[in-house]
């Protein structure tokens, strides 16, 4: 039903598109290296990886993979590549997971947190080079704590390294018919998807495989059942009058949770917090978050508040 383009690039000059792509030149030089070196661990590694076989390729151009945009090499670029050319960190005889993300809250995520297991088990396998730390100076809190993570994210006078991007932290408001519009369209979705993480329950007991309706009739409440070491969402449950629902991993939460409005008035605006905005942003940037939930005298959800910092898995 289409075409498949396949491009067969060295690896080395694979990177100077790469490093452009994932970076800005404005980071430097010394930035830009590092970003390298943390790509070309990452592709020589899906060398080995069964990801897109079946494509005849080891990688994809898009963040799926590493983004590889059709732009000009920068000569910048390419003095990164080729002054760390074959440089690979290794740990313990292994190429190191070198996945990278946007924009750190202040905290990074314990990658077991994030990811399965190859076998599909959640939380997958804890690397030890790649558990949750804080990306500030000073003294931290046990951010798996709902109340010190609320704190956390209401804190944006800090010394984080990322407390000039845009999504440092960010705000979204949804109505709740906005909010049951976005679940209903994307609940199903994700379940097919990953249906081993996206639970209904039964009795007592949260079940896979069951299907689930494209109307969860109205929604009741939202709750965070689990957070990782570094405050991520890892389990979210909904109550609605169709069920209760448990979604778990970060990206099935964000993918749930589009801040995008399926109704036919305006768009939802995400709130960035230098005051800059976007509209029906394509996911919840990430899944440190928290939630609040306004209600009227019969108990009725009124509006939804999203409140959360950073963009990706972290």
């Amino acid at each position: 039903d289409g075409l498949l383009l396949i491009n067969e690039v060295p690896v080395e000059e694979y990177l100077y598109s790469v490093v452009t792509s994932e970076i800005p030149v404005s980071f430097g030089l010394e930035a830009l290296k590092v970003q390298a070196v943390a790509a070309r661990a990452y592709a020589i590694a899906s060398i080995g990886r069964a990801g897109f076989a079946s494509y005849g390729a080891h990688l994809d151009d898009s963040t799926a993979s590493q983004m590889y945009n059709n732009t000009i090499e920068h000569p910048m670029a390419l003095s990164a590549v080729q002054s760390t050319a074959g440089l690979i960190p290794f740990y313990e005889d292994e190429i190191v997971d070198t996945r990278f993300f946007s924009t750190s809250p202040g905290y990074t995520a314990t990658s077991s947190e994030v990811w399965s297991d190859s076998n599909g088990n959640f939380p997958g396998v804890e690397l030890p080079y790649l558990l949750a730390r804080p990306q500030y100076t000073g003294d931290s809190p046990s951010l798996h704590n709902d109340e010190n993570f609320r704190a956390f994210i209401d804190n944006v006078n800090n010394t984080s390294y990322d407390r000039f991007s845009p999504f440092f932290r960010w705000s979204i408001e949804l109505s709740r018919e906005v909010l049951e519009a976005s679940i209903n369209e994307n609940l199903p979705i994700v379940q097919r998807q990953e249906p081993k993480f996206v639970l209904t329950r039964v009795g007592e007991d949260y079940c896979e495989d069951m299907p689930i309706t494209t109307d969860i009739g109205e929604l009741l409440n939202i709750v965070v059942l689990k957070r990782g070491h570094g405050g991520n969402i890892m389990e979210l449950e909904l109550s609605t009058t169709s069920g209760n629902y448990k979604i778990i991993k970060e990206l099935n939460v964000r993918n749930v949770l589009k801040p995008i409005n399926y109704l036919e008035d305006g768009p939802v605006e995400l709130k960035c917090h230098d005051g800059s905005t976007r509209e029906n942003f394509p996911l919840l940037p990430s899944a440190f978050a928290y939630i609040d939930i306004a209600r009227d005298n019969d108990g009725h959800i009124t509006l939804v508040t999203i409140k959360g910092g950073g963009y990706g898995h972290g």
